[in-house]
């Protein structure tokens, strides 16, 4: 009969633990009491030795530790204890006398407490819960329990989904974060390089919302002089688009070997990314336009498109005097078209800009308490070096990347720095 020469133990001891006698060559063996055939024999150890080594096991237990990580050091989860820790008091008190109750003012904080301590409670098990799976896994392992490692697998797929509901909630907090977003991205110093280079990222940034499911389209753009963009804008349309856009605010810099250069010699490039929730969707903050405080040019349009394009005037600038934002479109042959999306555009600008107001204010009144963040050197964002080296390095996190093409194209690890930066945002 077949026999185990040792325990199973780990992944590296598969099918050579156990030996066949040469007394024997039955097809049915006894294991742990039970009398089962030698194809399940095999087929069970083959599917514990592939549970034990597949990539797909370790690469979920390494994303469960990467959100456990960006959840404890989360900047929302350091603001919520700092607000339990606030509402203590009252909930202390509530507990004492349920008369200190009432519908308006104690009623309202307590709701808040528990709906906080709820959230606070489901981050401070997931690592407990974590370190639980870890110890049935490695019991697993040492007896060789099928039953056992069955329950670490649905073990994991709930981690897992506890995992990517945590991190959504936790990342998308603003009351902007749902709505769809504008992405302007403007050449900085560097010349064609810098034009080139604001082209290379509208590119990156619309095959990210392709892979992401989102809608990306081009609703204005300024050709530069010899190739790429002077200023291009976006539209990216969806659920969540501002949320995983909004942290790419900021400069992104550029060293390459440039291609306009007959000498060959390294050359760094800049441009500037804004981006706007939408304000098609959004009621949170109220944004009036006054005709009396616009005013609409139209004029004719230029660059490519035809002889239609620079025989009407189908472009249309809107200047909005109190402020001093001004918008131009001139993407569409319609004017009406053109002035719709710019009133559209204008009023996103006018959002952000009131939305700039109230986060310097909060900044103000937290920066006592938790001290002010600053963001690597100056505003630079992100850097993206091709010479001497191939790294992409986010100033903010420090978070780098040496998948330069991958990461041009809009995959994964360009999510992975976009939720780094959310997390501490």
């Amino acid at each position: 009969m077949f026999m185990f020469n040792s325990i199973f133990k780990g992944c590296k001891n598969s099918i050579n633990s156990f030996s066949i006698s040469s007394r024997t060559r039955s097809s049915n063996i006894l294991y742990r009491g039970c009398l089962v055939n030698n194809y399940s024999k095999y087929d069970y150890l083959h599917h514990l030795k592939s549970y034990c080594s597949t990539s797909t096991t370790i690469n979920k237990e390494n994303e469960i530790r990467r959100v456990i990580e960006l959840l404890l050091n989360g900047t929302m989860y350091k603001k919520m204890k700092i607000r339990l820790k606030e509402l203590q008091p009252i909930h202390d008190r509530s507990l004492v006398d349920i008369t200190t109750i009432d519908q308006n003012d104690t009623g309202s904080l307590l709701k808040e407490y528990n709906h906080i301590r709820v959230q606070v409670d489901q981050i401070d098990q997931l690592p407990v819960q974590f370190k639980d799976y870890l110890e049935l896994v490695k019991m697993a392992k040492t007896a060789g329990d099928r039953e056992m490692m069955q329950e670490a697998q649905s073990t994991t797929e709930q981690l897992m989904s506890q995992c990517n509901e945590l991190e959504f909630k936790s990342l998308m907090s603003n009351d902007m974060d749902n709505d769809s977003a504008y992405m302007e991205i403007h050449a900085g110093a560097g010349g064609t390089d810098s034009m080139d280079w604001t082209q290379m990222l509208s590119s990156m940034y619309i095959k990210w919302a392709s892979r992401r499911g989102f809608d990306a389209q081009i609703i204005d753009e300024s050709h530069g002089d010899i190739c790429g963009y002077k200023k291009v804008i976006l539209k990216i349309s969806g659920p969540y688009a501002y949320g995983w856009t909004r942290t790419e605010n900021g400069v992104h810099k550029l060293i390459r070997m440039s291609p306009f250069n007959t000498n060959g010699k390294r050359h760094t490039s800049f441009a500037s990314v804004f981006v706007y929730p939408s304000s098609d969707a959004d009621e949170k903050v109220a944004v009036d336009l006054v005709s009396r405080d616009l005013v609409i040019e139209t004029m004719r349009s230029s660059g490519a498109g035809g002889q239609h394009t620079n025989k009407t005037e189908s472009a249309v600038r809107i200047t909005h005097t109190p402020s001093g934002l001004s918008v131009n479109i001139s993407q569409e042959r319609s004017q009406h078209k053109n002035k719709q999306i710019a009133m559209d555009l204008l009023k996103s600008k006018l959002l952000s800009l009131e939305l700039r107001k109230r986060d310097e204010q909060e900044k103000n009144l937290r920066s006592e308490q938790m001290g002010i963040n600053g963001f690597g050197s100056g505003s630079i964002n992100r850097v993206y070096t091709q010479h001497p080296q191939t790294r992409i390095k986010d100033q903010r996190t420090g978070q780098e990347s040496s998948n330069f093409e991958e990461f041009l194209q809009g995959g994964e690890e360009l999510d992975q720095m976009i939720k780094e930066v959310l997390s501490i945002s």
